[in-house]
């Protein structure tokens, strides 16, 4: 039955080609060294189907792509025609997709079987320079690309494509090995985002892995949903990150997490790893992203409250706060492992200036690393010399550095500046996005202007008010202190440090736990899609707080007129990067055609009356501001 409906469909919906390669696909297969996989074909009599005039794509898995599948899983494609024939048209579009040219990261495309494969392309880097790009389709590479046939063409894979069993959630649920987490994730309530569009990447600890821990520490998590839902979110990732991706991290091996903490991932051919522990089973194809099972759990380092002696219940011991004590309700604070830091660093800077005869400071040139320091960046060089990166930062070369001042540093969130001096994937992670691996001149700074930074996320430099206010991410730009030349690269000086964006604006709105209304209204209207994949936009998202106050049965009313809420939706998003140093009052334009009106004054902004409580939550294509209340298109 399968056999007549494939045949049925391809033969429908094929258009004629020409005839100039004088090879279909199935042979060519054969021709290019597939010879399992096209005997397969013939197995499982789709040749001449899949030889119909097409235009037609073929992943044409190489012979050792068999070699490496388990007994079971070949007794299985040898025993059982029906799975035999749902993983061959697996591997076949019903359209023609050349990988060099039409190819986007995370990617869905259907196949004639029906579940979409998903493609990605990793930018590979090697010794800090772009060096090339690796594709690969639901995690296997592709070996070579664009093969030609008369109906369609053909790429050859390192690996056999299996069917998704359905999202990251429902493969949980089907695993046995996955009680504990399937539970403590519905628990949380992360099993909505599990089951959504994704991509996500998720780290699955078995039951074992859980096991493994500490009773008492094991009990905690299970009865404290907030520690447990902190531990959870570590594992899980925005993106689809299968383990060949990990190859191309190697200048940037880090990952950041739904928590916003970090991940370090390194992988081999036979082996990988997260923060240095072995992934059991990896690159699990699923619809909505990839999973890769653990047997260990991965616990992030948590930031203990300021207003209590200690806490630290998720690691299993006490983590002291050294550097503030509390009295009467205020903060004061003490030196800082910073200051001990910076205090160390210049006497050790001393000692080999002296030890060589040569101070730096009278050079014509120095490096970026004394750069920084003569521009009062001592903090973002200790912490470069705490992540290794002070090598890069001295050694021959062309990058830019964007460096905050020592103030902008002391004026982060007391759990950030934390996590800086705790926890060095974090500090790298932070690090890499303030270099990119050129140098960018005053002149190269334009509207809108994009970079890529070391962390692979991009910087985006937006000038407002005639051109006398510049930011990068949000963060203002130092105008009289660019274009510092140094003997390896540039420093451009920032007032602020840049916090790396967790993905894009649909995934700052998924992540967010106060825009959970917003984002089901953005998903059912559809509008997730051009807010996730548009830009420059800058969004104005009510708050939870903010649907709350509107009439009862307001929103149920806007779930059933998919117009006037795609309307609504459409009015909270303004095409280009408003950050708050970009704006004043007056009007903007918004993707519904209508116009919002904003008030800028020592009180803060509104628009349109409503109060803007948060700004410049910074993602990859804009950036989000949170509203008290909806607004109202006129």
């Amino acid at each position: 039955m399968a056999y007549l409906t494939v045949v049925i469909f391809l033969l429908c919906t094929a258009s004629f080609a020409n005839g100039k390669y004088d090879v279909e696909l199935p042979d060519l297969a054969a021709n290019v060294g597939a010879t399992v996989f096209a005997n397969f074909i013939n197995v499982a009599s789709l040749g001449q189907p899949l030889s119909a005039p097409g235009p037609m794509t073929m992943f044409a898995p190489n012979n050792s792509a068999f070699d490496k599948l388990s007994p079971d899983l070949m007794k299985l494609l040898n025993t059982n025609m029906t799975e035999l024939v749902n993983v061959l048209l697996y591997h076949v579009l019903n359209e023609e997709l050349r990988i060099d040219n039409e190819t986007q990261n995370d990617m869905l495309v259907g196949t004639i079987y029906g579940p979409s494969v998903r493609i990605n392309v990793y930018d590979v880097y090697k010794q800090w320079k772009l060096v090339g790009k690796v594709t690969t389709v639901c995690g296997k590479v592709v070996l070579s690309a664009d093969n030609e046939a008369d109906n369609g063409v053909l790429h050859v894979l390192n690996g056999v494509l299996f069917p998704p069993p359905g999202t990251i959630m429902t493969a949980l649920r089907k695993c046995p090995e996955l009680t504990i987490l399937t539970k403590g994730v519905t628990d949380v309530g992360l099993a909505d985002i599990l089951d959504g569009d994704g991509p996500l990447t998720i780290f699955a600890p078995t039951d074992a892995a859980f096991k493994k821990l500490p009773a008492d520490l094991f009990e905690k998590l299970m009865s404290n949903k907030t520690a447990l839902k902190e531990v959870l979110t570590y594992h899980i990732c925005v993106g689809t990150h299968f383990t060949q991706g990990f190859f191309a991290k190697q200048y940037s091996n880090l990952l950041q997490t739904l928590s916003l903490g970090w991940v370090a991932v390194n992988t081999t051919e036979t082996y990988s790893s997260v923060n240095n522990i072995k992934i059991a089973y990896r690159d699990i194809n699923v619809s909505n992203g990839v999973v890769h099972g653990m047997d260990t759990v991965l616990l992030p380092q948590i930031p203990p409250d300021e207003n209590e002696e200690s806490c630290g219940t998720v690691n299993g011991y006490t983590m002291d706060y050294p550097d503030i004590s509390v009295t009467t309700g205020v903060v004061h604070e003490k030196v800082t492992m910073w200051s001990v830091s910076i205090a160390i660093l210049f006497h050790t800077l001393v000692i080999l200036l002296v030890a060589g005869h040569q101070l730096m400071y009278l050079r014509d040139k120095v490096s970026l690393v004394q750069t920084a320091i003569n521009e009062g960046e001592s903090v973002l060089v200790t912490l470069a010399s705490q992540a290794g990166l002070d090598d890069l930062l001295a050694k021959p070369g062309n990058v830019t550095l964007f460096g905050p001042t020592d103030d902008a540093f002391f004026e982060l969130p007391m759990e950030i500046r934390y996590a800086l001096e705790n926890d060095n994937l974090t500090r790298l992670a932070f690090l890499q996005y303030h270099i990119v691996n050129q140098t960018i001149h005053r002149s190269q700074l334009k509207n809108e202007a994009t970079f890529n930074t070391l962390s692979g996320q991009p910087i985006r430099i937006n000038f407002y008010h005639n051109n006398t206010v510049a930011t990068a991410s949000g963060r203002p730009i130092d105008l009289g202190r660019v274009d510092l030349n140094a003997t390896n690269g540039v420093l451009n000086v920032l007032d602020g440090v840049m916090l790396p964006p967790i993905g894009s604006m649909a995934d700052g709105c998924r992540q967010s736990s106060q825009l959970k209304t917003l984002t089901t209204l953005l998903i059912e209207s559809a509008v997730i899609k051009d807010v996730g994949t548009l830009g420059p936009l800058t969004l104005f998202g009510p708050s939870d707080e903010a649907f709350a106050k509107l009439p009862k049965g307001a929103i149920d009313g806007l779930l059933k007129n998919t117009t006037a809420l795609q309307e609504l939706m459409y009015y909270h998003v303004v095409l280009n990067t408003y950050f708050r140093a970009g704006m004043e009052t007056g009007s903007l334009k918004t993707l519904s055609g209508k116009y919002l009106n904003l008030t800028v004054s020592l009180d803060g902004v509104k628009v349109n009356g409503a109060n803007v409580i948060s700004v410049d939550e910074t993602v990859s294509n804009g950036v989000i501001h949170m509203l008290d209340t909806v607004l109202t298109p006129p």
